[in-house]
């Protein structure tokens, strides 16, 4: 949710990925999803993803998938 982690790691925006979420909430199909919340090592901490998941259940989410995200380097 953090729209600077979001960018440091994707280098993208995450407008785009707000926006869906947004649609999802305001057709009431919350409980269709499970938003996904990685733990990224050097990029977000338990805390940036708490406030996400609050964030998220602020808008009707409640179903969550909290996860370390494995960098593998090639």
């Amino acid at each position: 949710m953090n729209p600077d982690i979001y960018r440091s790691y994707t280098g993208q925006s995450n407008d785009l990925v707000l926006d869906n979420l947004c649609l999802i909430a305001d057709f009431g199909r919350q409980h269709d999803c499970i938003v996904r919340i990685p733990l990224i090592p050097n990029y977000n901490t338990d805390t940036d993803r708490e406030a996400s998941r609050k964030a998220l259940e602020a808008l009707g989410f409640n179903r969550f998938d909290l996860f370390t995200y494995q960098i593998r380097k090639h």
